[in-house]
């Protein structure tokens, strides 16, 4: 942080904040520029009730994948209401993949995650949660992600690496020693008209071919052999070496442009 000297001042404001158990103050001159979901304002344009973003709620673009990709997949936003209507972010995951959810909590380490033991799943795996603070800045995923039916408006700003974390998240590749492999995305907690939308995406936004195929459970978004090849080329750079197995690849050879480093195995 660098500081510029622009001359004194007798006027100041003090801004009180109120967090979800305490109230932060911060005191500075009302020219200062406040971050908020509308953009900067100045501090004296600001209004009793008004949303502003902290520094330590402020997303990083490798957060804003990990986020959008994560809510098309295993997790959730809970709103309650002593968090005056701010969403927390809810990831839970099977023990089996805790080396993954802790990389997710790291990654999300400003928006103070805790790690909570969770209930077993419906196929009695013991599960783990990672929940997040209540934070403005996770607003906007709300409207992006519900009503589920219009879940596929996040993918207009998913990229690879964010499409890395759903495949993590939800996706598998059929093996058949008889046929090449083929790449899914379970898709079973969305309606047939949303999943139609996603295959269209994928294919509009990164040339894969996709088609929505009903399973008996729900759809899944299935890529042909080919855009299966390229996929796995092109997701292993972001991959969690702990899953390189759905991409039927060695956990060294996945995860070179994750943001944090992390043991890449033999």
């Amino acid at each position: 942080m660098s500081w510029v000297y622009k001359g004194s001042t007798a006027e100041w404001l003090t801004l009180r904040i109120p967090q979800t158990n305490h109230k932060r103050t911060i005191t500075c001159t009302p020219n200062h520029e406040i971050y908020t979901p509308e953009g900067k304002k100045l501090a004296k344009d600001l209004r009793p009730g008004d949303k502003v973003y902290i520094k330590s709620d402020l997303i990083s673009e490798e957060q804003n994948q990990l986020i959008l990709g994560t809510l098309l997949g295993d997790s959730s936003l809970l709103l309650d209401k002593h968090s005056f209507s701010n969403p927390r972010l809810s990831i839970p995951h099977s023990i089996k993949q805790k080396e993954y959810l802790m990389w997710k909590a790291k990654e999300l380490a400003n928006l103070d995650p805790v790690i909570e033991t969770h209930r077993t799943s419906g196929f009695g795996s013991q599960m783990l949660c990672v929940r997040t603070k209540a934070s403005p800045s996770l607003r906007r995923y709300y409207s992006l992600r519900y009503p589920k039916s219009h879940a596929y408006r996040s993918m207009d700003e998913l990229t690879l690496r964010g499409l890395a974390v759903w495949c993590m998240d939800d996706g598998s590749l059929a093996n058949n020693p008889f046929q090449r492999p083929r790449f899914k995305i379970h898709a079973n907690r969305y309606p047939k008209s949303t999943v139609e939308r996603m295959a269209k995406s994928l294919t509009n936004k990164f040339g894969y071919q996709v088609n929505p195929r009903n399973y008996g459970k729900g759809f899944v978004l299935q890529f042909d052999t080919d855009s299966t090849e390229t996929l796995i080329e092109d997701l292993a750079p972001y991959f969690h070496p702990s899953l390189s197995y759905k991409l039927n690849l060695k956990p060294k050879e996945v995860g070179e442009k994750l943001r944090f480093p992390v043991k890449r195995g033999e």
